[in-house]
């Protein structure tokens, strides 16, 4: 703009008078931190900017497509400034000499509420609604309102399911001396009963950790695992993998939360297994430690909220790839020892009731008599 048009230029200006209040924030917040107070510098700026925008997106200059991404950005922006209160937190993001501003709704109830109230009724359904309180308030609802909530019994047979948990120390310093046992057991859960399994990793660190251990002892297991970013095509190239009856098991690894851990249907033989590795726990960032915080200062478990529900609703979604039909037969391993610990015993849901520990020792021998069981 400055070169086309003039540094006195309407949109030079105001471009200019937008990185101002940019910088200065960026001086004031040299780490990552966050704030219940509104950046109105930075709104001001930003109203400035989105009204002198307004005469050049429609003009056929070179420079007026590439407004579109940043004048929507603005708006979405000025948007949060509009709703912003104390539900809300500024989060600065520096990396390098830049700096991102994200204004945050760490409890969004009230808008969901808002919205809800504009329509006759609405369903909200989930498998991992777990634990439902929780979520019951997360989305605004309110049994003394009316709202009814429902927790209903898995449609499919239980006895197809072999829930089993091995205790092994999967916490983030613990990890290291747990990459050969983890890999020893999960290829041998394959070779009990070949076939299709996933398995559920964490982080893409510890996936590839995990992963060059198992290279070096798969034999006839084929091994894929999930990348940062892949393409349409790579998803769909991964997901073609998961052939019925394959002539050599297939353990493929993805990280929890991931596009192949949610949503994803890979019924009856296309898979039979899956290994959970770890509970999920989201890593500690800025935004989890807001949510923590925020809860906590509500005299709410703020640990519960910001880090072991979500990470459990991981833990579920991901399990709940095994079991999609009526007809699906299959196992889940659980690998950690907190998974016996009573705060999450309780988040278990009803179908894993009857889980037993196993030991690396006689894993393999319980998941051989399921598959017995099962006529395989």
């Amino acid at each position: 703009v400055g070169r086309e048009k003039g540094r006195k230029h309407l949109l030079y200006r105001a471009l200019t008078a937008l990185l101002a209040p940019l910088r200065v924030l960026r001086a004031e917040h040299p780490l990552e931190e966050a704030s219940s107070d509104l950046p109105a510098a930075l709104k001001d700026a930003s109203q400035a900017f989105q009204e002198a925008c307004a005469p050049f997106l429609a003009e056929p200059a070179g420079y007026a497509g590439a407004l579109w991404e940043q004048y929507f950005a603005v708006l979405d922006f000025l948007a949060a400034c509009e709703r912003f209160d104390g539900h809300y937190r500024a989060l600065y993001l520096p990396e390098d000499r830049h700096l991102t501003v994200r204004l945050w709704c760490a409890d969004p109830a009230d808008h969901i509420r808002e919205t809800l109230s504009r329509v006759r009724g609405a369903a909200l359904f989930s498998a991992t609604l777990t634990p439902l309180p929780f979520y019951r308030d997360l989305m605004g609802l309110s049994e003394a309102d009316g709202d009814a909530l429902l927790d209903l019994p898995s449609p499919f047979p239980p006895e197809n399911l072999e829930v089993r948990r091995v205790s092994l120390p999967m916490r983030y310093r613990q990890r290291d001396s747990s990459v050969q046992p983890l890999a020893r057991l999960m290829l041998q859960a394959v070779r009990e009963q070949p076939g299709n399994y996933l398995a559920c990793f964490p982080s893409y660190a510890f996936m590839r950790q995990v992963f060059d251990a198992l290279e070096a002892d798969a034999g006839e297991v084929r091994l894929h695992m999930q990348s940062p970013q892949m393409t349409e095509f790579a998803r769909e190239d991964f997901l073609a993998q998961f052939t019925p009856h394959p002539e050599r098991p297939l353990l493929a690894l993805i990280v929890m939360g991931g596009v192949f851990s949610e949503g994803i249907d890979l019924k009856e033989e296309r898979l039979i297994g899956a290994v959970i590795v770890g509970t999920g726990l989201p890593m500690v960032c800025v935004e989890q430690e807001v949510l923590r915080g925020y809860f906590e200062e509500k005299e709410e478990a703020g640990f519960d909220f910001a880090y072991q529900y979500p990470g459990m609703n991981k833990v579920l979604q991901a399990a709940g790839r095994v079991i999609r039909t009526t007809e699906d037969e299959g196992i889940i391993l659980l690998l950690d020892d907190r998974f016996l610990k009573k705060e999450y015993l309780e988040l278990f849901p009803r179908e894993w009731e009857h889980f037993q520990m196993v030991n690396r020792k006689n894993v393999g021998q319980c998941l051989s008599d399921f598959w017995e069981s099962r006529g395989r």
